[in-house]
């Protein structure tokens, strides 16, 4: 085996002007295609799940964590408004493993749907096919 050099450093760190992503294949998901998706869905979807404010987000209901089948799973998207996303992300996506179940993510969301005298609760509707 060849010994590393002393001043031995990785691609991104020779570079200064090059950044490492350490997201770039799951970065690579979110194309043109998933963004006419998006809008497509949001159009169907207006409200978000949680709250009923307008939904502004397409969340992955069960974390895909860069799984193509589960990313373009359409049973999996449910609309949410940013402020929903970023609480499920933080409180639970970000600490999913592959196997964990989501209930708590789905206890958490019912939760949230409390009708008001403007707003009632309604159903996701799916899209027939990804693209």
């Amino acid at each position: 085996m060849k010994p590393r050099q002393r001043n031995y450093q990785p691609g991104h760190r020779r570079d200064p002007n090059r950044k490492f992503n350490g997201r770039k294949e799951i970065d690579a998901l979110y194309d043109k295609q998933w963004e006419a998706y998006r809008l497509k869905f949001l159009a169907i979807n207006r409200e978000c799940y949680a709250c009923g404010k307008a939904a502004e987000v397409v969340d992955h209901l069960k974390p895909h964590k860069g799984s193509i089948l589960l990313f373009k799973q359409t049973d999996n998207h449910i609309p949410l408004c940013i402020k929903c996303h970023n609480t499920v992300t933080t409180k639970f996506d970000r600490h999913y493993r592959e196997g964990n179940p989501i209930t708590d993510k789905i206890l958490w969301l019912n939760r949230n749907r409390i009708p008001t005298e403007s707003w009632t609760p309604k159903r996701v509707k799916v899209m027939p096919s990804y693209g």
